[in-house]
């Protein structure tokens, strides 16, 4: 999961357009995965973006999307 360090009391807008990066994520194929983020504090519509390579070289992708109010 993902660890965000305190703001400090800084209220600037979170710019990021990448919210998390993990690029040692392991999965067992046939099983989920629960990864865990905080979501940016600028409300809007986003979208998840999971890629990745199979064992056997192969490109996976996944989307979804969720709102922030």
């Amino acid at each position: 999961s993902l660890v965000m360090p305190s703001d400090g009391g800084h209220r600037a807008p979170d710019t990021r357009n990448t919210v998390c990066w993990m690029d040692n994520l392991v999965m067992e194929g046939g099983k989920s995965e629960k990864i865990t983020f905080r979501a940016p504090r600028t409300g809007g519509d986003y979208i998840i973006l999971v890629r990745g390579m199979s064992d056997q070289g192969g490109i996976l992708s996944v989307a979804a999307h969720f709102t922030v109010e």
